[in-house]
């Protein structure tokens, strides 16, 4: 993964995030009409007539990753703030597998100490999951990072590990938002 100027793999994703919204917002301003379909689907201000614009696009891939909107991904990734990340770690895709919830992370990190898995957030909350989640995530569940962190999303034991993972989840955000053609 490329660095930024500045080092920061944040600023990495706001990038990347940010050149996806680049793209889609050139293609349907070029009629692609997959590129449309998105737009209207996921930028409500699209769908009733207004003309697209790059803060639809922006929109559009910060929900598609699991955000509210965009100042929710620039908020999640320069304040790094493990609460924010949401849906971000529990995209549709990962809704079919069982997975325990805390309300308490001291609670999450014993049971994921005892039996393993891998603890997540969501909002103040905390979810241990296991290895098919993580690799419906779109990560690797053997990844190097994963041991870096300490398998802990809230409380890395290195947050750059942490956050070379949440590019990893991005990208496969973006992979997982993209029209399937047979």
């Amino acid at each position: 993964m490329s660095r930024t100027s500045d080092g920061s793999v944040a600023a990495d994703i706001i990038n990347y995030f940010k050149n996806e919204a680049r793209l889609l917002h050139r293609k349907a301003v070029d009629g692609d009409s997959f590129a449309i379909i998105r737009l209207n689907k996921n930028s409500p201000s699209v769908a009733l007539g207004a003309e697209a614009q790059r803060k639809h696009a922006l929109a559009v891939v910060a929900r598609e990753a699991g955000f509210p909107g965009w100042k929710a991904v620039v908020d999640c990734f320069e304040a790094g703030q493990p609460e924010s990340f949401a849906s971000f770690l529990h995209p549709r895709r990962c809704h079919v597998f069982w997975n325990i919830w805390f309300a308490k992370y001291e609670e999450a990190a014993t049971v994921r100490e005892e039996h393993g898995g891998y603890l997540l957030t969501y909002d103040k909350q905390f979810i241990v999951v296991d290895e098919d989640y993580i690799t419906a995530l779109g990560v690797d569940p053997s990844d190097l990072r994963w041991e870096q962190i300490g398998r802990d999303w809230a409380k890395p034991r290195d947050v750059a590990a942490r956050d070379e993972l949440a590019y990893v989840i991005a990208t496969e955000h973006m992979r997982a938002a993209q029209p399937r053609v047979n």
